[in-house]
């Protein structure tokens, strides 16, 4: 028997043999009164009969999602395969395409991050999504930068003009993203237009003058976007984008410590924002503190755990900070992800050579490294003479 699915109940579609039997309602199946006769029953032997079962509630699939990604430690992996099969079973379910594209885009899937929201894309935008759905497909789709697609959703939610006389009436969020959306596609002007007046609106708009601020550090005037945020904070805003925005100002401004000092009130207040973890982490590293960046790091690989370069940091930041079997640990789940990028089979090679006293360990990686670089490693490369170095050490038993 077929399903399908109307108004968040699963239903019995077409299928079920008619009645024509007993005639329409009440059995009046013949004029004037008359004895209606039963039908004769034929028991026809047509095989077994098989019952298709429905589908497992959506709703408590996405809802099992959402606990694996709301973890301190997000099971991204998990969650996608239980996103995925919200995602098969029923496409037109907005939430969860939603959730699977920005679990993809974590996962370092763009295209698969793209293909989640499809449907939405093709449908009716005017009137088809909700406004939380407007920003957070928007997010998803900027993360998988498809940019386009985020600015189709977010200008479809616009019931006025950002930049005309009836712009209050627009949800503030959609104008912010719309303005956002603006400056990546190179109209500065709407941009600003837009951001300033949601600002004359409501002047505690934070999410209006942290992208101000972006916009204005995108713009080469990293100066003008610390005056925007200065004031703010000092009134006493306590936003995680704000902080988030003034250090990028901080940076442009080269200012290495007011930048790490505002990323770290940025993880503080928001403890999921990745992207915020990673550049603080990286901040971190490239001024020596390998035990700070190792912390940071360590929850940005928890919240992209797909990212090569993250992991790739992690171990250079715990190596530096004389942590060599986190080191390992990092450079394991680099390799897992990336098992044949050179940079990584050397790193790995030189830190069990070095630092961990594993011969063994270090022979594999140097060996994959040459293997790897192929002909392009010249024959007296320093690597070949290590390797075979560490290989007559093992033969021998020495220890060091």
């Amino acid at each position: 028997m077929a399903v399908k699915r109307s108004h968040g109940w699963w239903v019995l579609g077409a299928g079920l043999a008619s009645l024509s039997a007993c005639g329409g309602a009440g059995g009046a199946g013949g004029a004037g009164g008359a004895t209606v006769r039963p039908a004769p029953v034929v028991v026809v032997d047509a095989g077994p009969v098989e019952v298709v079962a429905a589908p497992p509630a959506t709703d408590a699939l996405l809802a099992e999602a959402r606990a694996l990604l709301g973890e301190k430690a997000p099971r991204f992996v998990e969650a996608e395969a239980l996103l995925a099969k919200v995602h098969a079973l029923e496409p037109s379910h907005h939430a969860a395409a939603i959730e699977l594209a920005r679990v993809r885009s974590r996962l370092g899937d763009r295209a698969g991050a793209r293909a989640a929201l499809a449907e939405i894309l093709a449908s009716d935008l005017t009137v088809a999504v909700t406004v939380e759905e407007r920003l957070a497909a928007s997010t998803a789709l900027r993360e998988a930068r498809e940019l386009a697609g985020a600015r189709a959703i977010v200008s479809a939610g616009l019931v006025a003009d950002p930049t005309g006389a009836d712009a209050a009436k627009n949800d503030r969020r959609l104008a912010t993203l719309e303005a956002e959306l603006s400056g990546l596609a190179g109209e500065g002007a709407r941009a600003h237009t837009i951001l300033e007046a949601l600002l004359a609106i409501d002047p505690k708009d934070d999410g209006a003058r942290a992208a101000l601020a972006r916009l204005l550090v995108a713009e080469g005037q990293p100066a003008a976007a610390a005056h925007v945020i200065d004031g703010a904070l000092a009134s006493g805003a306590k936003s995680s984008e704000l902080h988030e925005a003034r250090a990028l100002a901080a940076l442009a401004l080269g200012d290495p410590g007011g930048a790490a000092t505002h990323l770290k009130k940025t993880c503080e207040l928001a403890p999921s924002n990745g992207s915020a973890a990673a550049r603080l982490g990286l901040l971190r590293l490239e001024h020596g503190d390998g035990k700070g960046a190792a912390v940071a790091l360590a929850r940005a690989v928890q919240l992209y755990p797909r990212d090569v370069e993250l992991w790739f940091a992690l171990a250079g930041a715990r190596r530096l900070s004389a942590d060599f079997a986190g080191a390992a640990r990092a450079l394991d789940a680099a390799l897992t992800i990336a098992p044949a990028d050179v940079r990584l089979l050397l790193a790995a090679a030189r830190l069990y050579d070095e630092e961990l006293d594993n011969p063994e360990r270090a022979v594999e990686f140097y060996r994959r490294y040459i293997g790897a670089k192929g002909a392009s490693l010249a024959a007296d490369h320093p690597v070949h003479g290590a390797c075979r170095a560490l290989e007559r050490r093992i033969s021998k038993g020495a220890k060091r």
